[in-house]
C-alpha cells in the first residue's frame, strides 16, 4: 500500500514494544539534541524493545496510521554517548502509538491533562482524525521507561 503523502522525516527516535498480541506498539521519541532519546531507547531495548532508527524517522501516513521507518543509510544504528555507534537488530517500520517528548529537568506535570501529538503539517488532511497519546517525560528519571512501557499498553487511567 502506497503513503497517501510523502515521507516526512523528522528528528526523533523510534523504538518498537511487543504487544501481548505479537505485535508491536511504537514509540516515538522526541526531543533537543541531547535530550536523551537514545539512551531512553536503549533501555526500552534492553527491555524486549527493539530499534526501529535512531535520531533520523521516516513518517509515512498509510491506511488511516501514522508508520515510521529509519533511513536506509542509518538502519540498525544508534548512538550510544560516550561509546558511539552501535548496530543493532532492527525493526524495518512499526505504526507509531505514542509519543514522548523527552525534557530534562522539571518541566513535566505531576498530572498533566491529556494529550495529542500533532503530525508534521503534511499529513494535516490525512491525519486530523489521528489520536496518538502524547506525554512528556523526564529522560533522567529511572522510571521513564516503565512509564513509557504502562502508557504504551493502555494501563494509564482517564
Amino acid at each position: 500500500m502506497s503513503p497517501a503523502a510523502p515521507p516526512v522525516r523528522v528528528h526523533a527516535t523510534l523504538v518498537a514494544l511487543p504487544r501481548e498480541d505479537g505485535g508491536e506498539a511504537g514509540v516515538l521519541l522526541l526531543g533537543e539534541p541531547g535530550a536523551g532519546k537514545s539512551d531512553v531507547a536503549l533501555q526500552l531495548i534492553d527491555n524486549d524493545g527493539m530499534l526501529v532508527a535512531d535520531d533520523q524517522v521516516e513518517l509515512a501516513f498509510t491506511g488511516g496510521a501514522l508508520w515510521g521507518s529509519a533511513p536506509p543509510r542509518i538502519a540498525g544504528l544508534i548512538e550510544a554517548r560516550g561509546i558511539g555507534l552501535i548496530r543493532l537488530p532492527y525493526l524495518e517500520r512499526v505504526r507509531i502509538t505514542m509519543a514522548v517528548r523527552l525534557i530534562a529537568g522539571g518541566a513535566v506535570e505531576r498530572m498533566p491533562p491529556r494529550m495529542w501529538y500533532k503530525p508534521p503539517d503534511a499529513f494535516r488532511a490525512q491525519g486530523a482524525a489521528l489520536r496518538i497519546p502524547a506525554y512528556t517525560l523526564d529522560p533522567r528519571e529511572a522510571g521513564t521507561p516503565s512509564k513509557i512501557a504502562a502508557a504504551a499498553f493502555g494501563k494509564i487511567e482517564g
